[in-house]
């Protein structure tokens, strides 16, 4: 394996691990299938972008397919600026995720590439394929700005006062839509990936979707089910790196409708858990909320002692979610 910064230049840029001399594959049948259901069968300008694609990084060294992937976004826009596709396609072929770089991050090819580059997601890697998926992320954003903002950048040797003037009331124009497109999807990714990181987890206990537990997707009040004795749940609210006042609200609406409900989140601001907000949370109902073992030392040791209606611990450490689910599978209780 050789290790490459993915952004030619910026040697800073969080690099990934990739086989030395990798070709890109054939468009697989996979892949035609994929492409090829009933939402994209009236628009073969799709697949025909796909293979496009596939034909040019085919002839191109690896170092050049990020401007590659550039340069075929810009021709097909309405393909490539469509998130699901880029997705599909790139949790199809994790190992092509350079060429995603210059473009915003997505939760699906990031945790795809995660479990290729990092490790496989269990419960004792969750945390350290958290942090993986958060740098690249940001890494990617930073990538996104250059890439955004290279075309209004004169020629060094022509620049002089003018120049210099065009260019800072192109970037003053152009800043605010991309910080807030940034951001915007910023907020989606890590949602995104903090929501598949669990269901990973889970899903490397051996359980499947739809029968030992659930992804409920954005439509319902709850993020994942987990199924116990005679279809008994436990709903599971997945937050982010941020409580705040989302995390009670969240977990208080929950708990109105299931008596077995826990929170779970990447929080890294003990100071969002004092005696107040961990009184709020314990009120909601909520069994437990688990975090990062890191965060828990960081709390007033009246606030890491707090305990649920069972008098069991209410703050509890990421990498013992998964075994209190399966204390829930066999009995119908969180522990």
């Amino acid at each position: 394996m050789t290790t490459r910064c993915l952004c030619p230049g910026h040697a800073d840029i969080t690099p990934i691990a990739l086989a030395s001399g990798q070709q890109p594959p054939e468009p697989s049948p996979s892949l035609r299938a994929a492409l090829s259901d009933t939402r994209l069968q009236r628009r073969p300008h799709v697949v025909a972008a796909w293979e496009a694609l596939f034909h040019d990084l085919a002839n191109n060294p690896e170092d050049h397919w990020p401007e590659r992937f550039t340069a075929h976004r810009a021709q097909t826009s309405a393909v490539w600026d469509d998130p699901s596709w880029r997705s599909r396609f790139f949790q199809l072929y994790p190992s092509w995720f350079p060429a995603l770089w210059g473009t915003l991050p997505q939760a699906a090819p990031l945790i795809a590439a995660a479990e290729l580059f990092k490790s496989p997601i269990k419960p004792d890697t969750m945390e350290d394929c958290q942090r993986w998926c958060m740098e690249t992320a940001n890494a990617m954003q930073r990538a996104f700005y250059q890439v955004q903002l290279r075309p209004f950048l004169p020629d060094p040797a022509t620049l002089n006062y003018a120049a210099v003037e065009e260019l800072l009331e192109r970037v003053i124009d152009q800043i605010p839509p991309l910080v807030q497109q940034v951001q915007n999807q910023r907020v989606s990714t890590a949602g995104g990936v903090h929501q598949r990181l669990v269901v990973r987890t889970l899903e490397s206990l051996g359980w499947r979707p739809q029968q030992e537990f659930e992804d409920l997707g954005s439509q319902t009040l709850g993020d994942i089910a987990v199924y116990g004795p005679g279809r008994t749940q436990c709903i599971v609210e997945v937050k982010s790196l941020n409580a705040r006042e989302r995390l009670r609200n969240s977990l208080a609406k929950v708990a109105q409708r299931h008596d077995a409900v826990v929170g779970i989140g990447f929080f890294h601001q003990a100071h969002e858990f004092n005696e107040s907000a961990t009184r709020e949370l314990v009120s909601t109902g909520a069994l437990t909320v688990y975090m990062p073992a890191t965060t828990i030392a960081e709390l007033h040791p009246s606030q890491q002692n707090a305990r649920n209606r069972y008098q069991t611990a209410f703050y509890r450490p990421l990498a013992q979610f998964a075994g209190d689910m399966q204390q829930f599978r066999q009995t119908g209780r969180v522990p």
